[in-house]
């Protein structure tokens, strides 16, 4: 079992997967740290994505998996929380019994300059009945309505200092359980669509990027600015940012919000089966 030391050493060890290295966004200096052995590597960062999360790379039951998690535990505390491929997790819950919990599924999803399809599905593209179809948990049992059912090509922006009121109270209507929110550690940016009065009705945040993945949280629409593209031409401005800042950019969504999936597939974005747990004294 080896330390590593840099993000370099990380993105050597796991040959640049996406989700380790971005979980290794705080080395060397931030509070994370990896370990390694043979092909497994695990990589502990604290507060981030609102966790403290422990990346779990290798092959499915590899039992240095549950080695490293135990040394992550005995360095850094039980209160990291492992993550990464779905079955990779399933296998280290089964191979750590009485000491993890049940595993929960989830989805991680990344685009790269090489899959982004940012031309698709612009903003001004209606479908016959002249409602926009990409809005994440859109409300597909009545018409659209609203303002913003009238934008045609929506204007995202970044929000300037002093708009996180603003983007609080979108969040407590359209999203409550976001983890991205005004003011957290690692949050650093909001970008945002206002109606024609000048009020805000959609939202979406650079939420822990790392210097080589660039991360998108916090996508939220009011109910009644949904179904006019609204959430689909936020990721589309946070993706292109982002893709030009980090070069890969990525982001977590549960497996039952298929309208979420269907935007972020639209721009490019490759699924990713995953599944998270935590210390039984955690649960």
């Amino acid at each position: 079992m080896i330390e590593l030391h840099d993000a370099d050493q990380v993105a050597a060890a796991c040959g640049g997967d996406d989700l380790v290295v971005w979980t290794a966004q705080r080395l060397p200096f931030g509070g994370a740290r990896a370990w390694a052995h043979g092909e497994a590597v695990v990589v502990a960062c604290p507060a981030v994505s609102k966790h403290d999360r422990l990346a779990v790379f290798g092959a499915p039951g590899d039992p240095a998996h549950a080695g490293l998690v135990r040394q992550v535990w005995r360095e850094m505390g039980t209160g990291y929380r492992p993550f990464g491929d779905r079955e990779t997790i399933h296998r280290l819950v089964e191979a750590m019994p009485g000491e993890l919990g049940p595993a929960g599924n989830f989805t991680w999803m990344t685009v790269g300059p090489d899959e982004v399809r940012l031309d698709v599905r612009r903003p001004d593209a209606r479908r016959p009945d002249g409602v926009q179809a990409d809005g994440i948990g859109a409300d597909t049992s009545k018409p659209a309505g609203g303002v913003a059912a009238l934008m045609v090509k929506p204007d995202v922006a970044w929000l300037a200092l002093g708009a996180e009121d603003e983007v609080s109270a979108v969040l407590a209507v359209a999203n409550p359980d976001a983890y991205a929110r005004p003011g957290m550690p690692g949050v650093t940016r909001w970008a945002g669509v206002r109606d024609d009065a000048g009020r805000l009705v959609a939202v979406g945040a650079d939420a822990w990027s790392a210097p080589r993945v660039g991360f998108v949280g916090g996508v939220a629409t009011l109910p009644e600015a949904r179904g006019s593209g609204l959430a689909g031409a936020i990721c589309r401005f946070l993706t292109a940012d982002l893709l030009d800042r980090h070069g890969r950019v990525s982001l977590m969504v549960d497996d039952v919000n298929a309208a979420a999936l269907a935007v972020y597939r639209r721009l490019g974005y490759t699924r990713r089966p995953v599944a998270a747990t935590r210390a039984v004294q955690e649960t």
